[in-house]
């Protein structure tokens, strides 16, 4: 029996670590692709621009230095460079009588590293050949050469009857490429890491507060002992009320359902199809995804406080945001009966930091629904402003505010936490967060409510990037 309720424990664990083994996998050949992309659009943004035409008058003979097309490619290889922090080299290279030569590259005469026009490119291999032969672009595997370790771009240039007539090749230190690839490895370590410490200590609890009923149950034969039982669970669960009223703001309603699906599995697990494994594998994925969003929301709180947050405002389409960011709160409405409407146009954009809107949209929405009872109403709407900013606004048919509390919402020193209309808890720090978030990007939230007919929160945001 011991056996197997220590399975039943370890087996969350051992899915996580499961299903976090295949999350590694596919971020490092995600990242690896993505980075592989970045350096080649680089690299096709400069071969755009060479002059094929000017090319043509080029013949990798050391001639080509007098010519004047040779040093206005060169300026454009070398400001190439110059403006790419992780590449090396640029080059243009063709062939001739089977062997590879180099026509112009990106170093100064005075280098070492310099290749006259002319000079045989004698380390070339089949990789280098590829875009001569097929015409088709390469992102060679690290490479070791006289020149260092390098990751090379190569794009073919080719004539208007599609013949390839050089090659542009660039060249990415291949330490900074694995750099990159790590460092995203080493994130999503850490979020499986995060789900094992999380799951442990939510366990930890559900056993600490086992011990405790059953403390309760045995010294209920004196009542004094009752009594500073009581004392000491009452302090407890204040303290608990306290820290679960601020993390489980944001995590209790997805952990719920992640848990659920880790106790299905635990349950079922050996009557299932590994088509019904995998599917329940991938819940669990976007669950964990949606936790770590979640987590890394409130953190980003906590370190603005600091002022070491991080703020990365970018184009971002409203609707498809707002949609993300009130998925997770869904059921919460359709438990209490509440009509969620969303009126936002589809190609409405907006200059914000996607994170902190996320955690924005979420709190209000779920503010609004905590404090509307059953069979209310919660409206999203968002509007572009004449003053080049966009105007969000939620609103809902709750029970409203009076005027005390409406003054002092976004103050940390002010009790204005009370019950939802079901009994939900509610400590005020979303709206904080809202408040700290939204003037991050210069916006400005405003409250307008009347006490039993409902409460509406508008807010600002800037439509595109200031100038």
């Amino acid at each position: 029996m011991r056996k197997k309720n220590l399975l039943l424990k370890m087996l969350p664990f051992l899915l996580i670590l499961a299903l976090g083994a295949f999350y590694l996998r596919y971020t490092w050949i995600k990242i690896e692709k993505e980075a592989s992309e970045s350096i080649l659009q680089i690299a096709r943004s400069i071969e755009a621009v060479m002059p094929k035409d000017s090319l043509l008058t080029l013949k990798a003979e050391i001639g080509d230095l007098d010519k004047p097309y040779y040093s206005t490619i060169k300026k454009t290889l070398r400001e190439s460079i110059r403006v790419n922090q992780k590449a090396k080299f640029a080059y243009l290279y063709t062939q001739r009588n089977g062997n590879i030569y180099f026509m112009v590259d990106s170093e100064p005469a005075n280098s070492a590293d310099y290749s006259p026009p002319g000079q045989e490119f004698s380390e070339a291999d089949i990789s280098d050949w590829q875009p001569l032969i097929k015409g088709v672009e390469v992102v060679t595997e690290p490479l070791t050469d006289r020149w260092g370790t390098w990751i090379s771009v190569l794009i073919p240039i080719k004539d208007n009857s599609g013949k390839a007539i050089a090659v542009f090749g660039m060249d990415f230190n291949a330490e900074s490429f694995r750099q990159t690839v790590f460092v995203e490895e080493i994130r999503a370590s850490l979020i499986i890491i995060l789900l094992l410490l999380v799951m442990f200590f939510l366990l930890r609890i559900r056993e600490n507060n086992k011990i405790l009923k059953k403390e309760i149950i045995i010294r209920k034969e004196a009542e004094r002992t009752v009594q500073l039982q009581n004392e000491e669970l009452l302090e407890l669960n204040v303290t608990k009320d306290k820290f679960f009223s601020i993390i489980a703001h944001d995590l209790r309603g997805p952990f719920a359902g992640f848990l659920g699906l880790t106790e299905i599995l635990a349950q079922t697990l050996h009557t299932m199809s590994l088509e019904q494994i995998q599917k329940f594998a991938s819940s669990m994925e976007k669950s964990s995804k949606n936790l770590y969003r979640l987590l890394e929301n409130l953190l980003q709180w906590s370190l603005m406080q600091r002022n070491v947050t991080s703020f990365n405002p970018q184009q971002i389409a409203l609707l498809e945001l707002v949609n993300e960011s009130t998925a997770p709160i869904v059921e919460l409405a359709l438990a209490k009966e509440i009509q969620l409407s969303i009126d936002i146009p589809e190609n409405l954009s907006i200059f914000a930091d996607s994170q902190m809107l996320n955690a924005i949209i979420r709190n209000l929405v779920s503010n609004s629904i905590k404090f509307t009872p059953k069979g209310g109403k919660v409206f999203v709407k968002g509007e572009s402003t004449y003053d080049n900013n966009v105007e969000i606004a939620i609103k809902d048919t709750g029970i409203g505010m009076p005027e005390e509390i409406v003054q002092n919402l976004f103050c940390l020193d002010a009790v204005t936490s009370r019950k939802g209309t079901d009994g939900e808890p509610s400590t005020g720090l979303g709206l904080i967060i809202c408040k700290d978030f939204i003037e991050k990007h210069g916006g400005k939230i405003r409250v307008e409510s009347v006490e039993g007919k409902g409460s509406t929160f508008c807010f600002t945001l800037p439509l595109s990037e200031k100038k």
